[in-house]
């Protein structure tokens, strides 16, 4: 899978090519970070401990991750959070 820009389409995208709409409450605005990296939050239906440990959660993020881009899980009070990001580039050597 070739790695493209991470916007709030593209997860959604991610989300219908896995069928995990269930699973994905609502996709936020692309954001960016300071760094100048982008980033999308997906706030998902249940509060999960580990979002990987359902068939669900383990196709959505494995595939995130497959198109290039991290993702960290934030348990809230009343739902889960997955944040995807664009990684942090090397430092290109000279």
């Amino acid at each position: 899978m070739a790695k493209r820009r991470l916007t709030k389409t593209a997860v959604q995208e991610a989300i219908h090519e896995t069928k995990t709409k269930p699973f994905a409450d609502q996709v936020s605005l692309t954001l960016k970070r300071m760094d100048g990296r982008h980033e999308v939050s997906v706030r998902l239906f249940d509060r999960l401990d580990d979002p990987r440990s359902t068939p669900a959660g383990e196709a959505l993020i494995g595939h995130l991750e497959a198109s290039g881009w991290a993702v960290t899980h934030r348990l809230g009070r009343a739902y889960s959070t997955l944040t995807v990001s664009e990684p942090v580039s090397a430092p290109e050597e000279g």
